[in-house]
C-alpha cells in the first residue's frame, strides 16, 4: 500500500473512493484499507472486474474481507473501467510527480 495515498486522501478529504488495479489481493487490498483508516467516513467501491490477481482464491478472501471495512464491491462496464484505469493512472501520476 502506498503511504503517500494514504496521506494525501487524509488531507483531502474525499467524500468517496473508488479501487482498481493490480494486484486485487496486495496493492489493491492494502490501498482499500489504508483509505479505510485515512478516510473512516468516506464511502469506499472497489470494482472488482477492474481490477485482477495470480491467484483467485487469494483475491477472494481479499474481496470477502474488504466488506468487513464497509467497502463496497461493484462491477462495471468496460467503458466505465477503462475511464475509471485512466482517473487511477492520472491519480498516481500526481501524487508521485508533487
Amino acid at each position: 500500500g502506498s503511504l503517500e495515498l494514504a496521506e494525501f486522501l487524509r488531507q483531502e478529504r474525499y467524500e468517496q473512493v473508488e479501487f482498481c488495479g493490480l494486484v486485487s489481493h496486495i496493492c489493491v487490498f492494502h490501498n482499500a484499507i489504508l483509505a479505510f483508516n485515512a478516510l473512516p467516513n468516506a464511502k469506499l467501491i472497489l470494482h472488482q472486474n477492474a481490477t485482477a490477481s495470480f491467484d483467485e482464491a487469494l483475491q477472494h478472501h481479499a474481496f470477502e474481507l474488504l466488506k468487513a471495512f464497509w467497502v463496497e464491491l461493484v462491477w462495471v462496464n468496460l467503458a466505465q473501467s477503462v475511464k475509471i484505469y485512466a482517473f487511477a493512472l492520472l491519480t498516481i501520476l500526481m501524487i508521485y510527480s508533487a
